[in-house]
């Protein structure tokens, strides 16, 4: 079974809950006087299964409804969707809860939650359904896109202005746009278009580009081949520059290149020293302690020697200026303070000149003496310091040497990895000359790969032609054409006696009449409108349901019956009882054929076709009254959409 409606459940501002619960897989009816809210369940179904837009009319519904929700069920998944009305002010609303379960009960008020988008909405539907990625035709400016599960909604819903139209035959068809989808989605819901089409035509473009790669892959490596022998001699001239070939080889035919060449293949590269810790900043930095270490040394010998040649001027001049007073007598050693030195008389008072000179000449004999004393430990002073510097001097040489050794090893090591470096290119160049020249041999792995890619191309182009999408949607046409002209016989339709089809360029129903076509719109009287509307939608659901096609399977139709009443008004006024309808002059016969043409399609095709009809009228029959819903919506505080309560 296909998807179908279990319930429709409304969310009211006071906290209440109504659910209107139908039958899947049969006809079901829902009839009633006017004004009772019976034309608002299409807007608000389709509200819900996701259309972004909010048509439900003005009044008593809107004013009494928060959440509008409707129950889904395949017959193994039901799914939930439910959505609020839009904010003040606004027509928009893309937010919606939706749930899935095995069996859903409609959740209260305070669990509902907007947790899904429209989006997501037609994404679940489109899964549930099982239409797969697929694509319209490529001709349109717009280009080519995906149908979901909205495309196919045209399908479902015949209004009361449009379910007799004699120009209008889908839902939404005056919206050019939605008519042109409607045109462009045919083929793919009616099974002109296969399934993995999508699947075959991107694996299609995948193998051309693989074919493409593989080809230039082989271009290429031909282009190298028919050059190789000018090539292989420029390769052994390189290898044996860089030592991996002996200089005296000669080759001359290209057999004898490819052979030399190959044996490269086999060169191995050298192993390097191993790494050690790099020591020199560590060295050089020794060094440079040293260096300073031996530059305080020099500094504290040049100052000690600067120090002995200060202190040797001093003794000489001073033992000088003392040998010279002493020479002469002008002071004496043993002088005594209270007496002249030149002619030893007494004096009252000391003379401060001579004791001054005495004291000097007393100083300086003792500074002589102290720097005599301290000549042999300056000298002991200096030769440690040579000796220190004679040590650090040794130490320096020492890790210079290291230095050199480590810097030697290095450019050793460096020189060794340019050359294995070079080598390396030289090897890797011949071996793509010799995988070049292999793949272009007649069995190559190149060629076969050509070859086994084009056979792809060929096998997945041959299943995209087998079936001309052209031809398989004339069949389905001509099938459904068919069907169509049957059931126009049956509703005794005007033209009846020509066979009817869809045109699906145009988007109506044509009477083959011979010489002369009948469209719909040239076709006199509702009767005949409201037979093409249901002669083309029984004979399409059949045609999906038969097929297999992704199509929701249910058609709501709002007032079918209307054509059948002498005017407008007359059928307005009914009230949904038996007798009303009875004594309303309409033509019964007809009426009830209708209806029992929809309930025998529903048996025909159970459980896969639900059909809900929404109406004034209300007949006595069986049928009828076993589709009942719920008892006529007689409105006032009787039964309606909206519950008197709800005020």
């Amino acid at each position: 079974m296909t998807l179908q409606i279990r319930a429709i459940v409304l969310y009211g501002r006071n906290n209440k809950a109504r659910e209107l619960r139908f039958r899947p897989g049969g006809l079901n009816v829902i009839t009633g006087r006017s004004n009772t809210g019976k034309s608002a369940l299409i807007e608000i179904v389709d509200y819900c299964l996701g259309r972004s837009t909010f048509t439900v009319p003005e009044g008593r519904i809107r004013d009494s409804v928060l959440w509008y929700g409707v129950v889904l069920t395949n017959g193994n998944t039901e799914i939930f969707i439910a959505k609020p009305s839009p904010r003040v002010g606004a027509i928009q609303q893309s937010q919606a809860y939706l749930t899935m379960a095995s069996k859903i009960t409609p959740p209260s008020h305070n669990d509902l939650v907007l947790n899904s988008t429209d989006d997501a909405v037609i994404s679940t539907l489109s899964g549930l359904l099982g239409i797969q990625p697929n694509e319209t035709a490529e001709e349109r400016s717009t280009g080519a896109y995906e149908a979901t599960f909205r495309h196919a909604v045209p399908f479902l819903f015949q209004d009361q202005e449009l379910v007799a139209s004699k120009v209008l035959l889908f839902h939404s068809q005056a919206d050019s746009f939605i008519a042109q989808a409607i045109r462009d989605t045919f083929p793919y819901f009616l099974g002109a278009i296969r399934e993995d089409r999508v699947r075959l035509v991107q694996e299609l473009r995948m193998a051309n580009r693989n074919l493409k790669l593989a080809e230039r892959e082989l271009a290429e490596a031909e282009s190298i081949t028919s050059d190789r022998l000018k090539r292989g001699f420029g390769l052994i001239a390189e290898a044996q520059q860089v030592g991996i070939l002996p200089t005296e080889l000669s080759a001359k035919e290209p057999a004898e290149v490819v052979s030399s060449l190959r044996t490269t293949l086999a060169w191995l590269p050298k192993n390097l020293p191993d790494e050690v810790d790099d020591q020199l900043p560590v060295l050089r930095e020794e060094i440079r302690a040293r260096r300073e270490e031996l530059r305080r040394k020099q500094e504290a010998a040049d100052a000690a020697i600067a120090f002995a040649r200060e202190a040797t001027g001093y003794t000489a001049e001073g033992s000088e200026q003392v040998a010279r007073l002493e020479a002469i007598g002008v002071i004496d050693p043993n002088l005594i303070m209270d007496k002249c030195p030149l002619c030893a008389s007494p004096l009252a008072v000391e003379v401060p000149e001579v004791v001054a000179i005495q004291h000097s000449l007393d100083d300086l004999r003792s500074s002589l003496r102290t720097v005599e004393r301290e000549r042999p430990r300056l000298r002991e002073y200096l030769d440690r310091l040579e000796r220190e510097k004679a040590t650090i001097k040794e130490e320096i040489g020492e890790r210079q040497v290291r230095v050199n050794s480590i810097i030697a090893t290095q450019t050793a090591a460096e020189e060794m990895r340019e050359q294995l470096t070079t080598i390396a290119r030289t090897v890797g160049r011949i071996s793509l000359y010799l995988e070049s020249v292999q793949d272009t041999a007649d069995n190559s792995p190149l060629r076969k790969q050509v070859a086994v890619t084009k056979s792809r191309v060929d096998t997945i182009q041959g299943l995209l032609n087998a079936e001309d999408p052209e031809d398989l949607l004339a069949s389905s046409l001509s099938r459904i054409s068919l069907r169509m002209s049957e059931l126009a016989k049956r509703l005794e339709m005007e033209h009846g006696e020509w066979p009817f089809r869809l045109d699906i360029k145009k988007l109506t129903v044509i009477a083959d009449r011979i010489g002369n076509p009948i469209p719909m719109q040239r076709m006199g009287g509702g009767k005949n409108h409201l037979g093409c509307h249901l002669v083309a939608l029984l004979a399409l659901h059949e045609h999906f349901i038969r097929a297999n096609r992704p199509v929701p399977g249910f058609l709501i139709l709002d007032q079918p019956s209307q054509v059948y009443f002498p005017s407008e008004i007359l059928y307005k006024a009914l009230k949904g009882t038996e007798e009303d309808t009875e004594r309303a002059d309409a033509d019964l016969e007809a009426v009830r054929s209708m209806f029992q043409l929809l309930a025998s399609t529903c048996e025909a095709l159970s459980p896969n076709l639900q059909i809900i009809v929404l109406e004034h009228a209300n007949l006595r029959d069986r049928m009828f009254q076993d589709a009942l819903v719920e008892q006529p919506w007689l409105g006032g505080d009787d039964r309606a959409l909206i519950p008197a309560d709800w005020e």
